[in-house]
């Protein structure tokens, strides 16, 4: 099999959060900043592809999965996972999800993510809620779809002892 083709990060710049333009990545890396004062180059936000695989939901079925992270020089960071199908010479996207601090837990053979969720009195750093959707292939839409929801709390941490879900 050969390796994906790298056409696809530029495809999805139009659902980034704060990217303008084209992503022309480089050794799965691009920077957005300014030029300082002192003739240096700042970077205020970079985004990695994380992950770059292929998936097989059904039989027929290849789907390309992109993840792509986005730091920047203020606290935390945006999580993107875009799922794709190519079929007679078209893309369609068939999974879409984003997130604060969303991290992808498995790919085989459902998707399971999950989010960071702030209560209504957490700090930034600090989230005391998580939620976690896992997702399945659907054969009768060609896309995945959510199969179950859940969300936690994280109860050990003491300074989420007094947390309430928004």
């Amino acid at each position: 099999m050969s390796a994906p083709s790298p056409v696809f990060p530029v495809l999805i710049v139009s659902h980034i959060r704060g990217a303008e333009g084209r992503l022309d990545f480089h050794d799965g890396k691009f920077a957005t900043g300014f030029g300082g004062d002192d003739g240096e180059f700042h970077v205020d936000m970079e985004y990695t592809i994380e992950e770059d695989s292929l998936l097989y939901p059904a039989l027929g079925v290849t789907v390309r999965f992109i993840e792509i992270s986005q730091m920047h020089d203020s606290p935390g960071s945006w999580n993107w996972l875009f799922g794709f199908t190519c079929s007679q010479h078209r893309i369609r996207t068939v999974l879409e999800q984003m997130g604060e601090g969303m991290g992808t837990l498995q790919m085989v053979p459902t998707v399971q993510l999950r989010f960071l969720v702030w209560g209504k009195t957490d700090s930034h750093c600090c989230p005391c809620w998580l939620r976690e959707l896992t997702l399945g292939w659907d054969s009768k839409q060609n896309r995945y779809a959510v199969l179950s929801a859940s969300r936690m709390h994280r109860s050990g941490d003491p300074a989420c002892a007094k947390s309430q879900f928004q």
